[in-house]
């Protein structure tokens, strides 16, 4: 680093050096490396298609999680996630002289009020900060001591939930998250201190001394009498009464019978909830029974307009039919749990975009409506296995296609067209 005119700064380890140093070169102390940790993990949620097919050896969901935590070191792909997600220039300076010696990763889409910023990569195994070689001759001060400046007013930040007090200059972050680790880091550091000899033997002799005085017969004769005259109070007859009108009063306030609350609802609208009729009873689900009780009207109720649209007689199809007529087809792997034995997602979704114009049209015009071909469902044409095999209905494709290309707003905006002739 000395040739670029930078000397290497040591911000902390414990598997977050590259966010601490990051959070260094931006902010002035390390303090915001769970800040910045957490801006790249959203990020890679919010864009997994451009990241997704880099993971190798675990699941998208398993790679979020292991990267979420605190201590997890980070590789070229959350990098490049927070290069993005801040807009930042990130040169990596290299100690290993196998290695080009300077790295930059920066977005995509780079746009002019892009921030540069400078860390090392030392024995690649650790992430440094870099700083001028002046400004740490004449300063020789720790990365943690060092204060942003800031302006005078309270400043959030458009990429974090942290917020500059304008009056300390303290970056505070208010996630949850954070509030309970750093209520986690000042437990443990609460327990050590209280763990030694001298405050164990000082906590003894006070609680020596405590039970001492309260064991003694004189201060349980006094809480006797005391809890005595507390039981007499609240167990006298009186007492008791008054409880109880208090208690049948409020129920009686706020009892609400189901038929006054389905009579209510019909007043509100003039179509109720989809009932299901078993044993000339009407039922109703749980979800809407709460919002009955409540005299409000459930979200999943038809007259908020939720309702399955009417499903032509002919589109009886089978699952590859189905795909067949599919924009997009899905490949995923299913397997059973062990506990229960529903079914799961194993691995990752693989969403192939098909052109259902080019699909359908190669189909053959068969002159008999009920004759079926025979057809193969690959991932890749290169393979020698089939994803699915059935037997298809070339007339019942065809005019779910033209069904679907009329009242499908989907279609409509795919803008798939098919060629009758």
């Amino acid at each position: 680093m000395l040739p670029h005119g930078l000397i290497p700064l040591d911000v902390g380890g414990e598997g977050d050096c590259f966010f601490r140093s990051v959070s260094h070169q931006l902010y002035g102390n390390s303090n915001s490396h769970l800040t910045i940790r957490s801006l790249g993990v959203r990020y890679l949620k919010d864009n997994p298609e451009r990241f997704i097919e880099s993971i190798v050896g675990m699941s998208w969901s398993r790679y979020l999680t292991n990267m979420s935590l605190q201590g997890t070191w980070a590789n070229h792909i959350i990098i490049q996630a927070v290069a993005d997600a801040m807009n930042l220039k990130i040169h990596i300076i290299e100690s290993d002289s196998n290695y080009r010696e300077i790295t930059l990763i920066q977005p995509p889409n780079a746009t002019s009020d892009i921030r540069s910023i400078y860390i090392g990569h030392m024995g690649q195994m650790h992430y440094v900060s870099a700083c001028n070689s002046f400004e740490q001759d004449s300063n020789h001060r720790n990365a943690n001591d060092i204060q942003q400046t800031i302006p005078n007013d309270s400043v959030q930040n458009e990429f974090s939930e942290t917020v500059t007090d304008k009056d300390t200059g303290i970056i505070r972050n208010n996630s949850n998250q954070t509030r309970k680790r750093d209520r986690a880091a000042y437990m443990r550091q609460y327990r050590k201190l209280n763990n030694s000899p001298e405050k164990r033997l000082k906590t003894n002799e006070y609680l020596k001394k405590y039970r001492e005085m309260n064991a003694s017969p004189e201060k349980r004769s006094k809480t006797n009498e005391y809890l005595k005259k507390y039981r007499e109070i609240n167990a006298s007859p009186e007492k008791r009464l008054k409880t109880n009108e208090y208690q049948r009063e409020y129920r009686q306030g706020h009892k609400t019978s189901m038929e006054f609350a389905i009579n209510r609802f019909h007043e509100i609208v003039n179509q109720g909830p989809l009932y299901t009729s078993v044993g000339n009873k009407e039922w109703v689900c749980h979800t809407c029974s709460r919002y009955l009780m409540k005299n409000k009207v459930p979200p999943c109720s038809i007259a908020n307009g939720k309702a399955f649209p009417v499903k032509p007689d002919f589109f009886d199809l089978n699952e590859l039919e189905c795909r067949l007529l599919a924009p997009r087809i899905a490949f995923q792997k299913l397997m059973q749990a062990a506990r229960g034995r529903q079914l799961k997602i194993h691995g990752n979704i693989v969403n192939v975009p098909a052109d259902v114009t080019h699909t359908v049209s190669i189909l053959p015009r068969l002159q008999n409506q009920t004759a079926t071909i025979k057809v193969n469902l690959k991932r890749m044409l290169k393979y020698k296995s089939s994803a699915l095999s059935l037997n298809v209905r070339p007339y019942k494709v065809f005019e779910a296609a033209n069904w679907l290309i009329s009242h499908s707003n989907l279609y409509k905006e795919e803008g798939i067209v098919l060629n009758n002739d």
